[in-house]
């Protein structure tokens, strides 16, 4: 489980003290894959930086299956948290071989030397993995990351973040730079993926569609608060009116 307990943010602007978070308490479930949505300076991005260390609460906690991350040192919170980013190239080594990228993935947390030996079996079992995408990336392992389209190298991050079954998973707008047919390819495939393997995943979007399509709870923020949380039967009967509605309804 991952929880944000008692969190409280406060940014100093040159308008004076700006409080984004006062006291917000969320719990995320194993199994729970969460589409979050909300306007710019909703407090999404804020939550993601906080998870991977990037931000630290002025008050609260953020813990994940029962241990707090804001402490906990960077090589386990790798081990631990997957993401995939909005940029196709920036979860992957345009430089290296596909194959290349697959294996430093698949020593996550551990020390590598930038010269290391790949073993053959290594090499079919990423093959396995690839092909089972059909996307024919099984083909592809020599070739330099750099030279893949942006659904590919999305594909292949997607893919890196969650070889090692890890606790939670980041989506942070990760289709958002693809095109229309591209990011559905994307999408499909990470909710295949987050359901075979039971991942806790929350997936940051802007596109309504999406986040109403994709998961199996939505989280709605505004100006710092959660104005709405849904789930299973709530979630189904929710409409894209009604999400729509949600942005111009005041903050009480």
């Amino acid at each position: 489980m991952l929880e944000f307990r008692e969190i409280h943010k406060t940014f100093q602007t040159a308008q004076g003290p700006q409080v984004l978070f006062s006291g917000l308490d969320l719990s995320i479930q194993k199994n729970e894959f969460v589409t979050m949505v909300g306007n710019n300076g909703a407090g999404k991005s804020s939550l993601f930086k906080m998870i991977v260390g990037d931000m630290m609460p002025d008050d609260g906690d953020v813990l994940l299956e029962n241990q707090s991350i804001l402490s906990m040192a960077s090589h386990l919170k790798k081990a631990r948290i997957g993401k995939v980013y909005q940029d196709p190239a920036a979860g992957t080594v345009g430089s290296m071989t596909l194959l290349e990228n697959m294996a430093l993935a698949d020593r996550k947390g551990e020390r590598v030397s930038l010269r290391f030996a790949i073993e053959k079996s290594a090499r079919e079992r990423y093959g396995e993995l690839l092909k089972d995408l059909g996307l024919g990336l099984e083909n592809k392992l020599d070739t330099p990351m750099e030279e893949l389209s942006g659904g590919q190298r999305q594909t292949v991050a997607l893919v890196m973040a969650t070889m090692k079954t890890p606790q939670l998973l980041l989506l942070d707008e990760h289709t958002a730079a693809l095109d229309p047919k591209t990011a559905n390819l994307i999408l499909d495939k990470t909710q295949a993926l987050v359901a075979e393997k039971g991942i806790m995943t929350i997936m940051v979007t802007h596109n309504l569609k999406d986040a109403l399509t994709y998961g199996n709870r939505l989280i709605m923020m505004r100006e710092g608060q959660i104005i709405e949380d849904l789930k299973e039967k709530a979630r189904a009967q929710f409409t894209m009116e009604d999400l729509l509605a949600k942005f111009y309804l005041p903050v009480l």
